[in-house]
């Protein structure tokens, strides 16, 4: 199970959050740093401020105390640029965590393609991102509880990623702003009924895990993509053809 930070936005935060989560459970806990959820709004004036204090102290931070193994970024419309996304990764990748991204669930913004370890959302995705991210060994993790909780129009990302073989997962989203659920079988419900897959798809999405490593033994290691071959069409967080730019505004054109 997958229990990420995000909500508190400041470095004293982001601490208490992460180390009220390194007890012991009766699951595997997967802890993630979600620090670039959104641009707080001490930092509204500039983004790119809040983006340097995440690479700068948040994550150093945390990864001295050994509270989370994988750093994850929103990059969303108003949110973070995919300039600022990819900065954000850039100092998760530089302490040699695993990288994960939020992507794609309000507009296409392309960042699903990044070259992290998963991509979550992932509502506007189209076949040529879905093949970008097989192509880059990038899971999808799509969250159809918050489509139903926000009621959003139906869209079905899940069958065009199934259709190109990229492997996709089913998760419930548990938060209490857009999917407050911790019901399994009420997400895969949701994917069959609201994004079209099958029924035997939906289980196995919610029931087989993405690649990724284990956090029992508590070792670290560099992100293991790091020297992937990549295309202009799938840019990396180390050679990105994004154009740089301020940490909030609006989407880039897809």
């Amino acid at each position: 199970m997958d229990a990420k930070s995000g909500y508190r936005l400041s470095l004293e935060n982001e601490l208490r959050s992460l180390r009220a989560l390194v007890v012991t459970h009766e699951v595997e806990v997967v802890l993630i740093r979600l620090a670039a959820h959104m641009v707080p709004a001490e930092h509204a004036e500039s983004g790119d401020d809040y983006v340097r204090l995440v690479a700068g102290k948040i994550y150093p931070a945390v990864v001295a105390e050994r509270l989370a193994e994988s750093c994850d970024v929103s990059c969303e419309c108003g949110v973070l640029t995919f300039a600022a996304a990819e900065r954000a990764l850039r100092g998760g990748k530089a302490k040699g965590v695993r990288l994960r991204i939020h992507a794609d669930q309000l507009s296409r913004t392309g960042a699903c393609r990044v070259g992290a370890m998963t991509a979550d959302q992932l509502k506007f995705v189209t076949k040529e991102d879905a093949v970008a991210m097989r192509e880059a060994g990038v899971s999808a993790v799509t969250l159809p509880a918050a489509n139903y909780f926000l009621d959003q129009p139906e869209r079905r990302p899940e069958r065009a990623m199934i259709l190109m073989q990229c492997p996709v997962a089913i998760a419930t989203d548990f938060n209490p702003g857009s999917a407050p659920t911790q019901s399994v079988p009420f997400a895969i419900n949701a994917a069959c009924v609201r994004f079209g897959t099958t029924v035997a798809e939906a289980i196995v999405g919610a029931t087989s895990t993405p690649p990724a490593p284990s956090t029992a033994s508590r070792r670290w290691a560099p992100w293991r993509r790091a020297s992937r071959p990549t295309s202009s069409s799938a840019p990396s967080p180390t050679t990105s053809n994004a154009a740089t730019g301020s940490a909030r505004g609006p989407c880039p054109r897809s």
